[in-house]
């Protein structure tokens, strides 16, 4: 039987969305095939790391206590010796050899190629994208900047850093205002789903918008609706 680690958490602000992605389409799934050990390694805000089959089920999450049950567990470990290990460091000195991992991670740290890069050292298969695709992907720019290059057409756009629009907001607004037409949308480039994004109408939206979007991120994009 294989043995299947599957990573969701993590220090991302998609860290909800990530435990909810972990369970119903892939956990369940798994352990209803009754064909594979399924392991379930969750990362915490802070970043500390746990594996405790208790967590498979969603339900674990859904309790008012989960959170100060989760710190009561042993933490755990990576080992790259020949392989991906999950150890419990302790007086048993438990360790546990996965066979593929599946990431159900969002966000920065999870999405943005970080964890496939550490996947890709300990030699372990891995579900999804390769490190470079995650990389390019996860940043909203960088993707259109390498598929303008190819070629392929895509949404009149402006961006700009959080140093940028501190020294020099009045010329990104005059760029927004000649390039671009309402309603626009305001994204934080290095996140997913819809958090942190918003559609201004106006110009007063679109300064509340850019606002928003910098509270998650330090790179923002304005682009055309469609």
């Amino acid at each position: 039987m294989k043995t299947i680690a599957v990573i969701f958490g993590g220090r991302s602000a998609e860290h909800d969305v990530s435990i909810i992605t972990a369970h119903i389409p892939i956990i369940d799934t798994l352990v209803a095939s009754g064909a594979y050990d399924v392991w379930p390694v969750f990362i915490t805000k802070d970043g500390a790391w746990y594996c405790d089959k208790a967590m498979n089920d969603l339900s674990f999450f859904q309790e008012a206590d989960w959170e100060s049950r989760i710190a009561r567990m042993q933490k755990v470990r990576l080992s790259f010796d020949k392989g991906l290990f999950i150890e419990w460091p302790g007086f048993f000195d438990k360790r546990m050899k996965m066979d593929v991992v599946f990431p159900a991670m969002h966000g920065t740290y999870g999405e943005d190629g970080s964890l496939m890069g550490i996947l890709r050292m300990s030699g372990v298969p891995f579900v999804g994208c390769d490190m470079a695709a995650s990389a390019v992907a996860m940043d909203k720019v960088l993707t259109k900047q390498v598929l303008s290059a190819e070629g392929i057409e895509v949404v009149p756009y402006v961006w700009f850093t959080k140093s940028q629009w501190d020294t020099s907001a009045d010329s990104y607004r005059t760029r927004i205002k000649d390039e671009l037409t309402y309603p626009l949308f305001i994204k934080p480039v290095h996140l997913g789903s819809s958090i942190g994004i918003s559609k201004a109408k106006d110009e007063k939206e679109l300064e509340q918008a850019i606002e928003v979007a910098f509270h998650y991120d330090d790179k923002v994009l304005v682009e055309n609706g469609i």
